[in-house]
Order: structure tokens, then C-alpha cells, then sequence
């Protein structure tokens, strides 16, 4: 089976590092956002001396289907990749964490996350810091 691909695309925050995130919930940009049936974004939270990212989902309707986060960070000549995923299931007007990576503050680091519902793909954040 071929997916569809739709693309939902947050800012570029190339050279800011994580700081730029702040402590906000980052949303998927305008492009695409009135087809898609939710909201998804990554949010970004000091903790300690390192990051904490949440890959959230929310929905005015109920809705369920699969995701998959991949964060790569390097930082200090290490590096590190980490891939998360499994399905989920909102009820009308929830919002769910899907998945959570804990990094270093000062880490380069690209994010993708994508949501699966009804056989379509949307990315909802490709971010490179």
C-alpha cells in the first residue's frame, strides 16, 4: 500500500539550538492545517542541563491512528539517534503526549515526527536546531 504524503511544516530554527523552541507548544505551520484533522507539534522544556521534547497531538473530534518520532542529536563529538512510534487514540477534544526524548541543551538536533490517520502520512515536525 502507497501513503500519501501530506507535509505540515514548523519553522527552521537552523543555528538557534533548542532555546529557540522555548517552553511553547511549537503547532504545525498554516501550510496544510486546514485538511488536517488535528494538531500536532513538538514542544521543547529545559530540564536540568538538558531538553526535554514531547511529540503532542490534539483534536477537536476523536480520532486514532499511528505515529513515529526520530530525533538525532550530536553534540561534543557524540551522537545519538532514537526512534519511537506506536498507535494511538484521542477521544473529542484530547490532547496526548506520544512520545518523549530527553537531550543535551547544547545538542544539534533534528526532529521528525510523523501521524498516521486513515492511510495518510503528515509530517508534522521536521525541525533542525
Amino acid at each position: 500500500m502507497t501513503l500519501l504524503r501530506k507535509r505540515l511544516i514548523l519553522p527552521a530554527f537552523a543555528g538557534l539550538g533548542l532555546a529557540a523552541l522555548g517552553g511553547g507548544f511549537v503547532l504545525a505551520g498554516a501550510e496544510g492545517l486546514d485538511e488536517a484533522p488535528f494538531r500536532c507539534g513538538v514542544r521543547a522544556m529545559p530540564q536540568g542541563g538538558a531538553t526535554r521534547l514531547e511529540a503532542v497531538v490534539e483534536s477537536d473530534t476523536a480520532l486514532a491512528g499511528a505515529y513515529t518520532l526520530a530525533v538525532e542529536s550530536s553534540a561534543g563529538g557524540g551522537r545519538s539517534r532514537i526512534n519511537q512510534g506506536g498507535p494511538f487514540a484521542l477521544g473529542a477534544g484530547e490532547a496526548a503526549i506520544l512520545g518523549t526524548v530527553t537531550i543535551g541543551s547544547t545538542a544539534a538536533t533534528s526532529i521528525r515526527f510523523d501521524v498516521e490517520i486513515d492511510g495518510v502520512v503528515w509530517t508534522c515536525a521536521p525541525v533542525t536546531a
